[in-house]
This record gives structure tokens, sequence and C-alpha cells, in this order.
């Protein structure tokens, strides 16, 4: 025997008893949200009265004595912690020998355990193969089994005899323990010998057919009957059990007796809130009328342009008692639209039409996607340029940027502020101002952006005598998003108080130009510096203003393309520029 343990077991006995006497509080464990009730675990009212949360988790015959149809079992809630909860069958569920022969046993080598379990021969002192016909493959299935949290299985000798109790084990399904049904926190009386109706089990219709084994004494379904414990009794072949009257058998039956029930115990995942469901409560004096404490909704429907909703119907989620019945809601004639397809593309002169349809009716709508007849001859290129996509250029020109469309350029200049200067641009909704100071390293930042009534800007705190990139960009809103619809070719300009300068203007050789079509010109053009010298960022551009009539290298050769007149812009870094006209006869 143990005699270590049974010393260890007085002690927690006498500890017990102090606490009872203290007023140890029921129900003191943890508090978990569930999906349609927050269980908790037991407690107990002024009258002495107990109430336990209760679940249906898996199946498992009951009404039907034959046993062939099977019906959600309910658990009582013992005690709760994080998504931890203890449960222990409400009913007796099944009948079975503690062990299949008369002999020595302890929980971790009778037969009871590998049938709850099925476990395999291996498992308990007869060898009996359980692992195709056990109690956890027809209560449960795989998906159920998965939530069931494996336990430690505390396994104490007899307190009163020592008979020994065993090495501890760890199982997914178990029966009670002495300590258990003795426990004040699960609802249960601190005294064995007390007739504690928290403890009493029925019969289920099964259970009192016989069950499992088809034993012939077992009481009328309804009936309290007696149900074994795991704890072994006044000998190594007996086991514990608890009687119909609810008062602990220290001494219990033997291993072999062939009217035991079932009472089983387990651990349940409480997040796997899809396999299982709130089962309201019950109380240690049998009345079980429901307070309708949780509710919930069913039937709600929408309504919808065309069809009536409904409020739903109020109904207790613990016992499923309808409470109120909902209301009509009248058709709201709100249609339910679609995103919408353009049926009409845009024009230099007219919007895109956007065609809605709605989802329920079919009824059909278009509406005008204002501005975007300002992008029917804006390239895509153009209308890519993004806050983002500038940024992560430094030095280039942007992608689809053309001087002649806002000829942007800097005005007047100071120590510390840089003034630019740009046209107008038809149909455009404001401007942004990006810029930095020169230098590969430097990528554009968007410094401002203004309205459209706005055609210059001046940036202030600036340091003196260092050269500063700007790049304008017009901007039109379409669809409620900023969309690019030009570009101005990079400026860099400096403040001054400074060794270097910028253009006060471009000089060219000729302002006007006549030419045959496939004839040449070079214009020559350079920059006339305003005081100080210029450190180039860039040389000298040039732009036709129609390529179809005339085109112009990077050089400034003018070739003539087909009759008719142009202009070719020739500017500095700092946007200054000269016009030359070109006619093709």
């Amino acid at each position: 025997m143990k005699s270590g343990k049974r010393i260890l077991v007085g002690v927690m006995m006498g500890i017990m008893a102090v606490i009872l006497l203290a007023g140890m509080p029921m129900g003191t464990d943890g508090v978990v949200n569930a999906a349609k009730s927050t269980l908790k675990g037991p407690s107990k009212d002024e009258n002495d009265v107990v109430t336990w949360d209760c679940v249906y988790f898996g199946s498992y015959p009951q009404s039907d004595a034959t046993g062939k149809t099977r019906e959600p079992i309910k658990w009582r809630v013992l005690s709760v912690n994080g998504n931890d909860a203890f449960l222990v069958a409400d009913q007796n569920l099944d009948v079975q020998r503690y062990n299949d022969t008369e002999e020595p046993v302890t929980w971790v080598t009778c037969t009871i355990r590998s049938w709850l379990n099925g476990y395999g021969s291996a498992s308990n002192v007869c060898g009996t193969d359980y692992s195709s016909n056990n109690f956890l493959d027809r209560a449960f299935t795989s998906s159920e089994q998965g939530a069931i949290l494996s336990a430690i299985v505390r396994n104490a000798d007899n307190p009163k005899y020592g008979t020994d109790g065993g090495k501890d084990t760890k199982d997914k399904v178990f029966l009670l323990s002495y300590d258990e049904v003795k426990n004040p926190a699960y609802g249960f009386s601190f005294d064995i010998d007390y007739h504690d109706t928290a403890r009493k089990r029925t019969n289920t219709a099964y259970v009192a057919a016989g069950g499992a084994i088809g034993s012939k004494f077992m009481k009328k379904e309804g009936n309290s009957d007696w149900w074994w414990l795991r704890s072994p009794g006044n000998y190594s072949h007996y086991a514990m059990s608890v009687y119909g009257y609810g008062w602990v058998h220290h001494d219990g039956y033997t291993v072999g007796y062939n009217g035991g029930a079932v009472c089983p115990a387990l651990h349940l995942n409480l997040a796997s809130s899809d396999l299982w469901s709130y089962a309201g409560t019950v109380r240690s004096d049998g009345n079980t009328e429901c307070q309708h404490e949780n509710t919930e909704v069913r039937g709600r429907k929408e309504a919808t342009c065309k069809e009536k909703g409904y409020t739903g119907d109020t109904y207790c989620s613990n016992c499923g008692v309808k409470l109120k019945d909902g209301e009509t809601i009248s058709a709201n004639g709100q249609h339910q639209w679609n995103n919408g397809i353009v049926t009409k593309e845009a024009t230099d002169k007219e919007d895109a039409v956007k065609t809605f349809t709605c989802t329920v009716c079919g009824e059909a709508r278009t509406e005008n996607i204002l501005g975007t007849s300002a992008l029917a001859n804006v390239p895509e290129a153009v209308q890519a340029v993004t806050d983002v996509s500038i940024a992560s250029q430094s030095f280039e020109d942007v992608t689809g940027a053309v001087f002649n469309a806002l000829l942007a350029r800097t005005t007047k200049l100071t120590n510390k502020n840089i003034t630019l200067k740009w046209k107008k641009v038809p149909k455009a909704d404001g401007y942004k101002i990006y810029g930095n100071r020169c230098g590969k390293k430097n990528h554009y930042k968007l410094i401002k952006d203004v309205g459209k009534s706005k055609t210059s800007y001046t940036q202030k705190k600036l340091k003196k005598g260092t050269y500063y990139k700007y790049v304008v960009v017009a901007y039109k809103v379409v669809d409620g998003k900023k969309v690019t619809i030009a570009v101005s070719k990079t400026i860099h300009a400096t403040t001054t108080g400074g060794k270097y300068g910028v253009a006060k203007s471009v000089k060219v050789n000729k302002s006007k130009i006549t030419l045959k079509k496939g004839k040449k010109f070079t214009i020559k053009a350079k920059e006339v510096k305003k005081d100080k010298k210029i450190k180039n960022h860039r040389r000298i551009a040039y732009e036709s203003s129609n390529t179809k009539v005339a085109t112009v290298s990077k050089k400034g050769v003018v070739k003539a393309k087909t009759k008719g007149s142009c202009y070719i812009y020739v500017y500095a870094q700092n946007g200054v520029y000269k016009k030359v006209k070109v006619t093709v006869k």
C-alpha cells in the first residue's frame, strides 16, 4: 500500500474541512463566452440549492431502450478554466462491469477504462481489445473526439482502507473519483455520508434496459441508481460507487458486479464552439424551470426594394421557447445596386456613362462618371502618374511630361524663397507641386496641393545658394479620385546668395522659320544668365507643339514633316523659354 499517499490524503481532508468552515464560495472558476451563452461553474443559493450550466455534446442511446437511436448527451459543467470545461454526464448513460473478471485491479488496468476510451488489449488485465467497440466511438464523431482534451487523471488510494489507487493516467473519458464527488467547488457536498441530490443520477431508458451488457439489475427509467467511481474500494477487487440516494460508498462493489451504471466525465475544449451547444441549467432540487436569461432572434429577414422583411422572433436560447413574435418590415424601395459597368466611353466633350443594376429586382440606372471627358485625349502614361510613382524618381523627367502642357518655370527668387509659375490647364481641378534639393539621391516629395484657380506657388524657408528641383502636375477629379492630366518638365533653380544663378531668358538665332517638306534647320540657342554663372543640371531642351508638322532633335535640328505651322519651345533648366514659329510649305 502507499502509506505516504494515505498520510497526504488525511492532511488534504483536514484542509478541506477548514475551508468549508470558512465558507468556501461556489463557482470560483473562470468564465468563457460561448456561442449562445456564458458558461460558468456551479453556484449555490441561500437555500443551498446548486445550479449547473449544461451543454449538449456528442450523442448516445437514451430514450430508446434498444440502443438503436442516439440523442444528444447533456453534460453538467463542473468548472471552467479558460477554454477547458470539466463536464460530467447529467444521467447514467450505460451499464458496465468495472472489470470483466473478478480480480485485483486499479483504474489503469481495469476494463471499464479501456471501454470508455477505446484502448487495445494491452491496456487491461483481461487482454480485451476495445478499439472497435467502445464508448468513445459510439458517443462522439472524429471531430468531437478532437475537441475532448486528454486529461491527467489522478488516482489516490482509498482514504479509509488505504487500498492502492494505482498510477495516474492520461485519458479523454474517465469516471469521477472519491475526491471529485465531494468537492464543493463542483457543487457536491463535502460530507460523503450525506444524501446529496447533486450526486444523484437517474437512469435513461437504455440504462434501465441493461445497457451494453444487458444487466437485469438496473432500476427503472427516471429512477436514481448507483454508479461507479474510479477510486478503489475496501479491497483491491472492489471499486467505490455513489448510491442512488447520493451518498458515497467507501467499500464499493466487487469489480465484476454485473449492474453498475456509468456516468462518464471529460474535459471539453470550448474553442470548438461548432461542436457543442448550450443546454440551459439543472438544479439540485430538480427544478428545471427555465428563466429565459439568454435569448436569440430567429427568422430575421431584411426588407428589400420589392419584398417585405421581418424583424424575427425572439426565442430562449436555453430551452428553445418562443418568447416574442416579430414584426413585418415594409418594403423600403432601396435598391441593391451592383458596382456597375461602363456602357458609354468618354469623349473630349462628354463624360463616360456607367450603368448600375439592382441585384434584387433587375432595375437599371445610369450615372455620368464626372470628369472623364477631360481624360479622353490624355495618354494612359500620364494618367498613371501618382504621388507614389513621382516619389520613386529623383532627377529624370517624369514619364509623359510635356513642357508646353504647363510651361512651368521659376519667376521670383530670393535667398530663402523660390516662386514657380505655370499656365492654366483646361478642365484641371487642381495642381500638385513636387520638389526637393537637386541630387540623384533626393527623391521628389509632394510639397503642396493647390486649387484650380492657382497658377503660381512660392516655397519658403529654403537654404540660400542651393539648387532645387520641381515638377508641377495638373489633375482632374474623376469618380472621386485625382487623376493626372498634365505633367511639367523638371525645373532646376537656385536660391540667391550663392555663386550660381539662373537664366533670365533664352536667345535663339531665329524666331521664325519657313521650310519646305523634308528640309531641316538647326536652331542655335543659349541661356542668358540673370547675374551669376549657371550650373547646368540639364542643357537647353527643345519640344515641338505638333510633331506631325515638324520635329526637333535634342540638338535643335528641326525637320519639316507636312504642310502647316507649329512652335518649337526652346527652354532652359529653370523653365524660361523662347518660342520659334515653324511654317512648312
